[in-house]
């Protein structure tokens, strides 16, 4: 409601809820993953090394820009930490931001 528009005897009544939130991990602990190791392959492809927890879903992002879009460029379940991502030559664009996390 704009201020103009409201007449001069007004009175209103403002009322919130809070609902505590706890972040669940199904029934494990998630340690935030980890690029640990970055390497450039002869072929192009850029290699890197995920430190993160095993048997959880690991999703790599990848972005031209630190404010846009987030498109996934994979996802795997890791069997063991650290895992091994690589990210195709055709996906390394002339700047391309990388983020992993885990659900």
């Amino acid at each position: 409601m704009d201020d103009a528009d409201a007449p001069a005897t007004f009175s209103g009544f403002e009322a919130y809820n809070t609902i505590p939130l706890k972040a669940g991990t199904g029934g494990g602990t998630i340690d935030p993953p980890v690029i640990s190791g970055v390497r450039l392959l002869a072929n192009g492809d850029l290699e890197l090394t995920v430190t993160c927890t095993a048997g959880r879903v690991l999703v790599l992002q990848g972005a031209p820009a630190l404010g846009g879009n987030w498109p996934t460029l994979q996802s795997t379940t890791p069997a063991t930490s650290p895992a091994t991502l690589v990210v195709p030559k055709a996906d390394l664009v002339p700047q391309r931001f990388l983020r992993v996390y885990q659900e």
